[in-house]
């Protein structure tokens, strides 16, 4: 083999992505700029449940406790969203409809 190139990883294209020179010198021109460039957290995982979750939902699971949902979820992690939208970070359902705080970005 004389070369190897990544054409995409999982739902990203090539195209979408940028050179590491241009994202050090974005870095240290305009963070604004350099935040349109950069994919969100919760949009690299694409086949992910999320779940929206009310004022309360929220302050219990930023305090590591589980809360419950009425929601069904499928998957072994759901993405989690506080009750302004914005987003908390993984949750992991139990067998009994709860979901606890796995990893979260506050």
């Amino acid at each position: 083999m004389i070369e190897l190139r990544r054409t995409g990883f999982a739902h990203i294209d090539i195209i979408q992505t940028i050179k590491f020179s241009e994202l050090e010198s974005l870095a240290t021109d305009d963070y604004q700029i350099l935040d349109k460039k950069i994919f969100a957290t919760q949009d690299m995982l694409p086949n992910i449940d999320s779940l929206y979750l009310d004022e309360q939902q929220t302050i219990d699971i930023k305090y590591g406790r589980s809360i419950t949902s009425n929601e069904p979820c499928s998957f072994e992690v759901i993405k989690l969203f506080d009750n302004h939208k914005q987003f908390l970070g993984i949750g992991e359902p139990d067998e009994d409809g709860s979901i606890k705080p796995k990893r979260l970005f506050i």
